[in-house]
């Protein structure tokens, strides 16, 4: 199951483990198929949403037999509460993440914040005040200038839309398109350092964006997000809590909000927001216009800079081993 799961060859693997389950029904072999419903449901989530919402309601039902066969099994939350998060439940996902708060001491300690990753003992709150960051107030001094570099791009070709599990996120409601600054490619930060001088000269100046560009390769540490009207994105979970994500307003029409956590706030222009985006957040653009922001991921300030590294390397390991197979 796990070698088909890998090769995304979904179905086969679905009916390998039926057919495991007629046999032996196990709390490690319910995980995995609903581990495989649960990347079923995204390969089709765009093109076959019926199909997608069946696969994401299976998946449910997998893991609810799991956890009555074993509870406080830690990664099989994080799965779980996804199959209901793509179906717009959010309080069936926010039960399950307390489940996982309540079983697996350290795994989440809030039922809105469900990273895939998460790293116990670092602040843990939805939003954070732009104050305690004094670079951004550099930003925000220099703000039109930024805007004029963007303005320079904003009719260019170099915007392509976001693609995966983000586009999913649109739900087809709009249209999400991204520049890259810092972070996806060295040849891309050599683009936009020739197109953007002043902005990229700010951002590198911070050593919590450098650092995380240095050592997060091929992530998108800084990039311009451009939203079209009638865009809303489903509420959703970042990766991991080791970053905070800072928004600069750069052109921002009424209309346009985002929720972290519990509580929405509107960007504005010239003006920084601070969240943790491994907390619940969705965005709603119901303005006329196009709606533009300078998205800068940094660390998050508890880590120490000399334990970077080590953390990464904790996360990766736990992406390869997907800890949700087998055991």
């Amino acid at each position: 199951m796990v070698c088909l799961t890998y090769q995304r060859r979904f179905l086969e693997a679905l009916q390998l483990g039926e057919e495991t389950l007629r046999l032996f029904r196990s709390a490690s072999v319910l995980r995995l198929l609903g581990e495989v419903r649960n990347q079923l449901g995204l390969q089709l989530a765009t093109e076959e949403p019926q199909r997608a919402a069946a696969a994401f309601r299976a998946a449910q039902s997998h893991f609810a037999e799991a956890e009555d066969l074993a509870s406080g099994y830690p990664q099989s939350y994080t799965s779980w509460a996804l199959s209901y998060t793509m179906l717009g439940d959010l309080s069936g996902a926010e039960q399950v993440a307390l489940k996982a708060v309540q079983s697996c001491c350290g795994f989440w300690v809030h039922p809105l914040q469900r990273p895939g990753h998460f790293v116990p003992g670092l602040t843990s709150k939805a939003w954070h005040e732009a104050q305690l960051f004094p670079w951004m107030a550099k930003l925000e001094l220099h703000w039109r200038e930024i805007r004029e570099e963007l303005e320079a791009l904003e009719d260019g070709e170099s915007w392509p839309e976001v693609r995966g599990h983000d586009r999913n996120l649109a739900g087809g409601t709009g249209v999400w398109r991204e520049f890259s600054l810092l972070g996806l490619s060295a040849s891309l930060d050599d683009m936009a350092r020739r197109s953007c001088p002043k902005t990229t000269e700010l951002l590198e100046e911070v050593e919590a964006v450098r650092s995380h560009r240095d050592l997060c390769p091929g992530e998108e540490t800084a990039l311009f997000s451009r939203l079209t009207p009638g865009t809303q994105l489903k509420p959703h979970c970042g990766p991991s809590n080791l970053h905070l994500t800072c928004h600069l307003g750069l052109k921002v029409p009424p209309g346009c909000a985002i929720r972290v956590g519990h509580e929405w706030r509107t960007w504005a222009e010239g003006r920084c927001l601070v969240f943790d985006d491994s907390f619940e957040h969705e965005v709603r653009h119901d303005g006329a216009d196009n709606r533009f922001v300078l998205l800068v991921r940094f660390w998050h300030p508890d880590i120490c800079p000399r334990h970077r590294e080590a953390l990464l390397a904790a996360k990766a390991k736990l992406r390869k081993l997907k800890d949700w197979t087998l055991r």
